[in-house]
């Protein structure tokens, strides 16, 4: 499987509760500071946001997202599954 994100805060991955990695913002300024994720990141090229391969095994799976953010969390993202 693909994870595809487009975030406007850092994120923590957890697939079946082993950390894989942190995924940083990659979203777009609409003001001063003010991040946003982009919602046709997933089909539109020009904002392509963050493609990662996930190994999952067979049945139930597990994934989590803690949204991590200096001052607050907005919690501000997107995201999609996609089998190879």
């Amino acid at each position: 499987m693909t994870l595809h994100l487009s975030t406007t805060d850092e994120l923590v991955l957890f697939v079946n509760g082993r950390f894989e990695g942190f995924i940083y913002r990659d979203g777009y300024v609409s003001g001063k500071n003010d991040w946003n994720a982009w919602f046709d990141f997933w089909k539109n090229p020009e904002h392509a946001g963050r493609k990662i391969p996930l190994n999952l095994k067979s049945g139930s799976n597990q994934i989590v997202l803690r949204v991590r953010n200096g001052q607050f969390a907005s919690g501000g993202f997107f995201t999609r599954l996609e089998a190879f």
